[in-house]
């Protein structure tokens, strides 16, 4: 492939099905990108390549609600101590310890709600599903807010994102799970009660 058009102090090289950064390569230039795409390719994966976005990730959890509509509960920032440092593929899947994720209720009230209306008008595009998150990166300098990704039916574990945000408006890791798979087998029409046959 051709360099890219855009030009970026930094590129992320990833593949197009990566999951928790998995093959994620963070790198200075083009040459060094193209190694990464090649070594993507000899693996068997399509190859991204995107202009890398500074600061912190924030991370807008969406469940399914009650009569078809989605519930949009309040975003969480990471906030790590570096925050040009990639996260690896360890770190995410606990392979390596690095204790509980450095997570904070976004309290800025404008950015709370660029937020929501940003995800509000991508809900269409995916909606009905589960669970997920809509994921942007936030520059607080600039005040730039740039779409990153959605990550749909993503870790629910109690002490990631979707959980302790849920558990910021009191509504447990279990109440939640509870919550997902009963609105999931609503949604699926599960819930409805079976027609009794009667032998003739």
């Amino acid at each position: 492939p051709a360099e890219p058009a855009f030009r970026a102090d930094r590129l992320v090289v990833k593949p197009t099905a990566s999951s928790a950064s998995w093959g994620l390569a963070m790198v200075d230039n083009w040459a060094q990108a193209r190694a990464h795409v090649d070594y993507l390719h000899d693996l068997g994966h399509d190859a991204l390549v995107e202009a890398w976005a500074p600061l912190l990730d924030v991370a807008v959890p969406v469940v399914g609600g009650s009569e078809g509509e989605p519930w949009i509960l309040p975003p969480m920032m990471y906030v790590p101590a570096d925050p040009h440092r990639e996260r690896s593929y360890e770190e995410k899947r606990g392979l390596v310890e690095a204790g509980d994720d450095p997570l904070v209720l976004v309290e800025d009230a404008d950015l709370r709600a660029r937020l929501e209306d940003m995800t509000r008008r991508l809900l269409p595009e995916l909606w009905p599903f589960d669970y997920g998150r809509f994921e942007f990166r936030y520059d607080p300098a600039t005040n730039d807010l740039l779409f990153m990704e959605v990550n749909l039916s993503c870790n629910l574990w109690s002490k990631k994102t979707i959980s302790r945000s849920a558990a910021s408006i009191g509504v447990d890791h279990a109440a939640l799970v509870e919550t997902i798979v009963g609105h999931s087998l609503a949604r699926q029409g599960l819930l409805s009660q079976a027609p009794i046959r009667v032998a003739a």
